[in-house]
């Protein structure tokens, strides 16, 4: 039998803890490895996902050289990144890394640069890429069956406290780096370049709070090469208990309207496909993380690139940031460059 691909964690969050139990019920996988800086922390994260053989460290490089790892999960806050990616993929491992993989555009192409030269497989964690209504719609826009993709419209409507650091720029980005992100993704795979884009940001519900440093409510508007046009919603002012996270896509000749029910832990949304007068409803009821980790993991045994390599988060970092930027600089649309 084939050895296992030996698999080490960098975190011991939320994230962490769905991408190891994922990855550790995929035939041919091992979680060896787990780092974090609370090694409490670490030893029950390993508990929790099923891998309580896993080495713990509380340092990154410790756990390269001495873990003989196929590849890594990269699960922590964009702040806390100090070069992991780089050595990774100079040792030539392959990497899964949660969005948003930087915050200064800098630092992700240096990142997306280290994958590319290495010619390891890489994977970001835009789980709505997997969707089955997204998958099946970006195939009819490759084969010309849905016709001139022309909007995109979308929402994150969600409110919550989030962690400190999720409430400081300085360290999140704020809510259209940490949330919204998924969206702008899914706005270019969807439409094709952006060439200019438009940023409004305001804090309407959380001025008198000292801790609170993004904002709570955003739109962005996109314009695309094809002339397309894209617009995306942000609010962390909205109904409590529940995340509003839907889309819709216009093609010239198939319409995806994909409703969210806000609780989809509790009930599914639902996605419907229309073509010409005919509505088709499209179950969304699978786990879309699962299917990110399935995809990296299939990627490197087939030796193919995974369906959202590491390149697409350099440019979407650099989107956003120019979204942001637009909207600091008095609402100004701003031309936008992807090289």
């Amino acid at each position: 039998m084939p050895q296992p691909l030996r698999i080490g964690i960098l975190g011991a969050g939320y994230m962490a803890k769905v991408h190891g139990t994922n990855l550790n019920k995929i035939d041919g996988v091992e979680i060896a490895a787990i780092c974090s800086f609370d090694p409490a922390l670490s030893s029950t994260l390993a508990q929790d996902i099923g891998a309580p053989n896993a080495a713990l460290f509380e340092d990154f490089t410790r756990m390269l050289d001495e873990s003989k790892l196929d590849a890594v999960c990269i699960a922590v806050p964009p702040f806390v990144h100090k070069g992991e990616v780089v050595a990774a993929a100079q040792r030539g491992l392959h990497i899964l890394i949660e969005k948003p993989i930087a915050l200064k555009l800098e630092t992700a192409r240096a990142m997306a640069d280290a994958v590319q030269k290495a010619g390891v497989i890489s994977q970001v964690g835009y789980q709505f890429r997997f969707k089955n209504s997204i998958k099946r719609l970006h195939a009819a826009i490759a084969d010309g069956t849905a016709g001139k993709p022309t909007l995109f419209t979308g929402r994150f409507w969600v409110n919550m406290d989030g962690s400190p650091w999720w409430r400081d720029a300085s360290q999140s980005g704020g809510q259209i780096f940490e949330q919204l992100i998924h969206f702008y993704n899914l706005a270019v795979a969807s439409l094709g370049t952006p060439v200019s884009v438009t940023g409004l940001m305001a804090n309407l519900c959380h001025a008198d709070q000292d801790d609170y440093r993004i904002e709570d409510t955003s739109v962005g508007t996109i314009r695309f090469a094809n002339g397309a046009l894209a617009s995306i919603t942000g609010s962390n002012c909205a109904v409590p208990g529940r995340f509003f996270s839907d889309f819709r896509i216009v093609c010239e000749k198939i319409t995806v309207d994909y409703q969210t029910t806000g609780q989809p832990w509790v009930k599914p949304d639902l996605a419907t496909w229309y073509e010409g007068d005919q509505a088709e409803e499209i179950d969304e009821s699978g786990d879309p993380h699962n299917a990110v980790d399935e995809d990296f993991i299939a990627a490197i045994r087939e030796g193919r690139p995974a369906r959202c390599p590491i390149a697409e988060g350099a440019r979407d970092a650099h989107l956003v940031q120019t979204i942001v930027q637009s909207a600091q600089q008095n609402e100004t649309p701003l031309e936008f460059n992807p090289a």
